[in-house]
């Protein structure tokens, strides 16, 4: 997979309003993803158990329940757009 691409599905996921599901998939067709490319990342984030499986049809895209989970969300992505990107500067 093209990491630059990768970085920026994170970027839209750790931006995007979860209660307003255009906010992640506009932008995730605007860069040539998919509904299934952002499910799949809400998956990984929902295994470790940060978020709810994502929310398919409904007025959300995924459940953030409590305070402490959503710190947990905030460190997971910027952690992972920080090794993405890290990667990418090391390969270039």
């Amino acid at each position: 997979m093209n990491k630059l691409k990768l970085y920026a599905e994170w970027v839209i996921i750790r931006a995007h309003n979860p209660t307003v599901p255009n906010t992640l998939y506009k932008p995730f067709e605007a860069i040539g993803s998919g509904v299934n490319d952002a499910d799949v990342l809400i998956g990984e984030l929902a295994k470790q158990g940060i978020t709810s499986k994502p929310v398919s049809g409904g007025r959300s895209t995924m459940a953030i329940y409590d305070k402490t989970r959503l710190t947990r969300f905030n460190d997971y992505c910027e952690e992972l757009m920080e090794n993405i990107l890290q990667d990418i500067l090391k390969n270039n």
